[in-house]
């Protein structure tokens, strides 16, 4: 089996323009709920979605402690 090269499209001219998702304007989002599964690896990327949004400095974490199931 030969690995073959991935060939991505060339970006759009215009690269000084901000990003699609930020068309309404930097202050388009003022809520989000994100839920993590419990892998600590995703709950980083958790907080990091958050801090990323500009949502940081509003961030209010709920824990749910699951009951531990012996098997």
């Amino acid at each position: 089996m030969s690995i073959r090269p991935l060939l991505l499209p060339e970006p759009p001219g215009e690269v000084d323009r901000a990003p699609e998702i930020f068309a309404g304007g930097v202050a388009a989002v003022r809520r989000a709920v994100v839920i993590g599964n419990g892998c600590a690896g995703a709950e980083n990327q958790c907080l990091g979605l958050v801090r990323a949004l500009g949502l940081a400095d509003r961030l209010t974490l709920y824990l749910s402690v699951a009951s531990r199931i012996a098997i």
